[in-house]
């Protein structure tokens, strides 16, 4: 006959408990970020970037790089504002694809690997940290025409 030990049974129970927790909240990450790929011509994909850039006057973006140049940094100090809620992303390609991304703040500061994927998704934010995001604060961060003729407008509310 053998003889349970309680200690055993309560690792497996604890054990299990923390797989649930870290599935709800992969889930709760997972739905409140969104990302949405769609054709879209020039034209349209222009008029969407535009109106983001009007929603924050005629300020310009904090950071700016050059193609190929080092880290960004904050061009613009900003006053203390109200506290920063997503980050959103507009990316065009010639190949008349459009995506729109959508991530609140608090799952990239809580999740490393997204910004890993983010980055790997899109080399203009190589660079960019969540430090520099933080500087900024709310407004265009990066607004350019990569090489090959896209756009890419990021900003933060």
């Amino acid at each position: 006959m053998s003889q349970r030990r309680p200690g055993r049974t309560l690792l497996f129970v604890l054990l299990g408990a923390v797989m649930v927790v870290a599935g709800i909240l992969a889930f709760v990450l997972f739905a409140q970020s969104t990302l949405d790929i769609s054709k879209a011509g020039r034209p349209l994909a222009e008029d969407e970037m535009n109106a983001v850039r009007q929603k924050f006057g005629q300020a310009q973006p904090c950071l700016e790089r050059a193609e190929g140049a080092g880290p960004a940094t904050p061009t613009a100090p900003t006053a203390p504002g109200a506290p920063i809620t997503a980050v959103h992303m507009l990316a065009w390609s010639p190949g008349e694809r459009l995506v729109r991304s959508t991530t609140p703040y608090w799952a990239l500061r809580a999740s490393a690997w997204k910004i890993r994927i983010m980055r790997t998704a899109v080399p203009i934010l190589e660079y960019v940290t969540l430090a520099d995001v933080e500087k900024c604060g709310r407004g265009v961060l990066i607004d350019r025409t990569t090489s090959g003729g896209g756009r890419v407008v990021i900003w933060v509310d």
